[in-house]
């Protein structure tokens, strides 16, 4: 069977629900993606919290929004181009965070999110590097850069293949919907253009099937000419 794709991702067939908010979320669920979100909140995301201070999260590619209660207390700003997954999140969270319509593929799409000039402590991209390719991805992590706050960091979830990725995860990550599944060491070469340290984090269990994923955490951004 063929699959279209568009933007880095498969469109096609079974891969056409998955659009829709409700199958969407159904699928995570079965795979056990919300403990994935918890752990990434805990170890990852409200670990850059400072005594004293609310974090503000922006979460770039939201989806239905589903990292959010794990992120209590935060200042949360979620960004997503699919207006059926942001009615969901703004129907189950709306009243605690907010939600924007944005297509990061867009050159102006931090302004278009009416961001202004707030500054970040977290940028979150979970599940969305795969989806573009090299040059989409290598551009997105030089436009946030400059969203970050002082000893701010950027946070990435992506599924990847590595020796030690069992083979039925392999196949998983072949047949993802995103078509830029991509080896730990390619995620980082994204990254390294626009930011000093790059960490790169291996993890073979955040999913009920076997399934690997690769965590980047960068921080250190190069400041642009101009820049404060």
């Amino acid at each position: 069977m063929k699959h279209a794709a568009t933007q880095g991702q498969r469109t096609g067939g079974a891969f056409r629900a998955l659009s829709l908010a409700g199958v969407y979320d159904r699928l995570q669920d079965a795979l056990g993606a919300d403990g994935a979100r918890r752990r990434v909140a805990q170890s990852y995301v409200l670990a850059a919290a400072r005594r004293g201070a609310e974090l503000r999260v922006l979460d770039v590619g939201c989806g239905t929004g589903a990292l959010f209660p794990h992120l209590k207390g935060v200042a949360y700003v979620g960004v997503d181009a699919n207006e059926r997954y942001l009615a969901r999140a703004r129907a189950r969270f709306g009243k605690g965070a907010t939600f924007r319509l944005v297509d990061v593929a867009r050159p102006d799409w931090s302004a278009a999110a009416g961001l202004g000039d707030a500054l970040f402590d977290v940028v979150v991209l979970t599940g969305l590097l795969h989806h573009l390719g090299d040059a989409s991805a290598t551009r997105l992590f030089h436009d946030v850069a400059p969203l970050l706050a002082p000893e701010g960091r950027v946070v990435t979830l992506d599924g990847t293949i590595t020796s030690d990725t069992k083979p039925a995860g392999a196949l998983l990550a072949r047949w993802d919907r995103g078509l830029h599944v991509r080896a730990p060491e390619e995620y980082r070469r994204l990254a390294a253009p626009s930011f000093g340290r790059v960490d790169v984090h291996i993890h073979h269990d955040l999913l009920r099937v076997p399934y690997s994923h690769v965590l980047l955490e960068a921080s250190m951004p190069f400041r642009r000419a101009g820049a404060p």
